[in-house]
């Protein structure tokens, strides 16, 4: 059990750090550099969804088999409201970040 609470612990740690990583450098990029709104919409979708992930670090060491069940519930650190929030805006957020990308 120890072994477990450490690798969530370190699954949390480098979703969380790489996607603050991400964050600054587009944030920096958008400020210095071109002030694309698109690049950084992208850049925000993927601060929300590594974030997300990296809530819920069980969906990393979980079978896919048992995740897909209909009886599986994932247990994330915080809320289920506010994982899910997170993890969902990233994806929305991304999806339109692409298609205006691809429009324009």
């Amino acid at each position: 059990m120890k072994m477990a609470l450490r690798k969530e612990t370190l699954a949390t740690t480098l979703c969380i750090t790489f996607a603050f990583l991400l964050l600054s450098t587009g944030l920096y990029d958008f400020f210095f550099n071109s002030y694309n709104f698109i690049e950084l919409l992208n850049t925000c979708a993927v601060f929300c969804f590594l974030t997300g992930l990296g809530l819920s670090p069980k969906i990393f060491f979980t079978p896919i088999r048992q995740l897909l069940s209909a009886s599986f519930v994932m247990e994330p650190i915080v809320s289920p409201k506010l994982q899910q929030s997170l993890f969902y805006g990233g994806l929305v957020m991304g999806f339109i970040g692409f298609a205006t990308s691809k429009l324009i």
